[in-house]
């Protein structure tokens, strides 16, 4: 009930935006195919817990937008607490939700989420990630994000490191 409770407050920290994604046709659809994207950076976000509002609730979020019509493709959200870690993933509606979302640092660590709902115009995704997996997102150059869309084509977004760590530990 209290990883549930901590689970949607920190999906309200993703703010939810219209996101339409082509669709990929052929046999080239089955590769994940990077999206031209502009990104946000690294940010930390911190808001008031409720009901009691005397206590902040921080994360460190990341959007990235498509180019072409500066929709949002992709925002990750990282939740500490003190005992658990959490890696939460907003993607357009019109996913896969049987294949969730992939995360895979240049240092070949790996992560896989799973779907736990869709709302009116993006789907959420999560998974508790280990000390031993933060480290690797914090050392390596590139973090890739793969989903699926409906039609099975892949899409794969590459996001920098670069401020990660700075703003992790602003969280704490």
């Amino acid at each position: 009930m209290k990883s549930t409770i901590k689970y949607l407050i920190s999906a309200m920290l993703i703010v939810s935006a219209n996101v339409a994604i082509a669709q990929q046709q052929g046999d080239a659809s089955k590769a994940a195919q990077p999206i031209q994207t502009s990104d946000s950076g690294w940010q930390l976000i911190c808001r008031p817990m409720q009901p009691e509002r005397t206590k902040l609730m921080c994360a460190v979020v990341h959007e990235t937008f498509a180019v072409k019509d500066r929709l949002r493709v992709l925002a990750v959200e990282i939740v500490k607490n003190q005992k658990i870690t959490n890696m939460i993933f907003s993607t357009p509606i019109g996913v896969d939700i049987k294949s969730g979302v992939e995360v895979l640092t240049d240092g070949g660590n790996r992560q896989q989420a799973q779907f736990s709902n869709c709302q009116a115009n993006t789907c959420l995704a999560s998974v508790e990630v280990n000390s031993k997996f933060m480290d690797s997102l914090q050392k390596a150059k590139v973090i890739s994000v793969t989903f699926a869309d409906a039609q099975g084509g892949k899409v794969k977004v590459d996001l920098s490191s670069a401020g990660l760590a700075l703003a992790l530990a602003k969280a704490e």
